[in-house]
């Protein structure tokens, strides 16, 4: 469940723009930064903020006197095409969206719109804090809020069909794509689960905020936690999510297993073979076994940091999971390929 310390914002930044796409020709891909407020974002956030940062990448109008354009143009013109299908998407531990470019620039080039969100006071580019590791339930929350905020834009919301919506998420993110789909948080099982299974990596301290989950576990179980886990459970399935690409999921063990078998949207696991921090025995397997209608691919050799941003060749200050990569290429292939298969499946074509 990787993450980027907010010391490392620098590093972070130079990872992204020396793993970036070379400049190329049509089509373009605009990019637009947002903030929504959003309330339960303040017991997560290290000053109590409100805020929740949103980034947003959709097909832009080209500009055919420049000839080329960049990858992510900053608050390009969105193309004037009618209505377009939505990716929600979720960061892993300690992450942040713009880690998940690699991914969502790609689904923009193909046509759709992807909301991502820096998740309160579990993301690399603020201070990470306890309640933010440990109210994992609340990031779906955190993904609705985008897209009601992204709607009500001006210039981005003619873009949205709400009747064709589907969310990727990796790590922690591939859980909050799971619990939006309706998979129930029963955070009990996952302390049963980690008093059995104490070395698996989901319950060992993240390199990027060692939180022991024994502090996790006391967080979940205090009252007002307690309570804001029944209002999440309360809130009403907006929007509809029809497809799911869920990358590496981890904190599985947390789910109802009977809720798992009540998502009707279809859903495409992308494993990583030697991912010792979310492992697929007891993650992704897990969940793909119980979905009705999952198929999961296993990428030989891969790790778990293989599905963050390719680390850049000589970079200055290199980042805690630079180490760990194996086979980012391979992964990003099979995560790209999948989900423009799943998606053009699903979301790609307006509903009847």
């Amino acid at each position: 469940m990787i993450g980027l310390r907010a010391p490392l914002c620098l590093a972070v930044l130079f990872l992204l723009l020396c793993a970036a796409p070379a400049t190329r020709a049509e089509p373009v891909i605009g990019q637009r930064l947002m903030i929504a407020d959003h309330p339960p974002a303040a017991i997560r956030s290290a000053d109590g903020s409100t805020r929740l940062r949103i980034t947003v990448w959709y097909p832009a109008a080209s500009d055919d006197s420049a000839g080329t354009a960049p990858p992510a143009a900053r608050d390009a013109p969105p193309a004037a095409r009618g209505r377009r299908g939505v990716i929600l998407l979720s960061h892993g531990f300690g992450g942040a969206a713009v880690a998940m470019g690699w991914f969502a620039a790609a689904m923009a080039e193909a046509g759709y719109v992807v909301i991502g969100v820096d998740h309160p006071g579990n993301n690399g580019l603020d201070p990470m804090t306890r309640a933010g590791a440990a109210l994992f339930f609340e990031r779906p929350g955190d993904l609705r809020r985008a897209y009601d905020h992204v709607a009500a834009d001006a210039e981005l919301g003619p873009l949205l069909d709400p009747d064709r919506v589907a969310a990727a998420g990796f790590s922690a993110g591939g859980f909050t794509t799971l619990a939006l789909a309706g998979a129930r948080v029963e955070p009990e099982r996952l302390r049963r689960f980690c008093a059995a299974n104490p070395d698996d990596g989901v319950c060992r301290p993240q390199i990027e905020y060692a939180v022991p989950i024994k502090d996790v576990l006391a967080i979940l179980d205090s009252a007002p936690a307690r309570a804001r886990l029944a209002q999440a459970a309360a809130a009403r399935p907006h929007p509809r999510i029809r497809a799911l690409l869920v990358m590496a999921p981890a904190i599985v063990q947390a789910f109802d297993p009977a809720s798992l078998a009540t998502i009707d949207a279809e859903a495409r696991f992308i494993l990583g073979g030697a991912d010792h921090v979310a492992p697929g025995t007891t993650n992704g397997l897990v969940a793909a076994a119980r979905l009705p209608r999952a198929h999961h691919q296993i990428v030989p050799d891969a790790g778990h940091y293989d599905f963050l941003a390719t680390c850049a060749a000589g970079s200055p200050d290199p980042l805690p999971f630079c180490a760990h990569q194996r086979r980012p290429a391979a992964v990003h292939r099979a995560a790209i390929t999948a989900a423009l298969d799943l998606f053009a499946r699903t979301i790609g074509k307006r509903a009847q």
